[in-house]
């Protein structure tokens, strides 16, 4: 349920420096916070500059090429279904995307592919991601 302001404070919540509503003034432990309350974000930065997409898929009549490729490979000591590693890729590929690694997502911006290698210690697991641009 979403609550406006005004219902939480008639409610007794008060609004914490670290953006939660508390019942009352106890901000301390073991207050009760309303655990779905809007919590302000540090602005997101990017780590490169990354040219916008020139092509998409409004432009092209034919197949485009893409612009990038995103290589994902997983070292584990068990495998996966392929739907689960590329579910499982999703957040890690979300986040590529935000920090503007890459353009975009879609398939006419960058070609992603899964891989996956069964290694025998847990000291060797580890993920691989690789970006190259296409030539252009």
């Amino acid at each position: 349920m979403n609550w406006t302001t005004e219902q939480l404070k008639e409610k007794g919540y008060t609004l914490a420096p670290d953006g939660h509503y508390y019942y009352a003034d106890n901000y301390k432990p073991p207050s009760r916070r309303l655990l779905d309350t809007l919590v302000k974000h540090a602005p997101k930065c990017s780590l490169v500059k990354v040219p916008k997409a020139k092509a998409t898929s409004k432009d092209c009549t034919t197949k485009c090429n893409p612009l990038y490729s995103l290589s994902i490979t997983r070292y584990s000591t068990k495998t996966l279904d392929v739907d689960n590693l590329a579910g499982g890729c999703k957040p890690l590929i979300d986040q590529i995307r935000y920090s503007k690694l890459i353009p975009d997502d879609n398939p006419e911006s960058v070609e992603i592919t899964f891989a996956q290698v069964k290694v025998r210690t847990q000291a060797e697991q580890r993920t691989e991601i690789t970006i190259t641009q296409a030539q252009t």
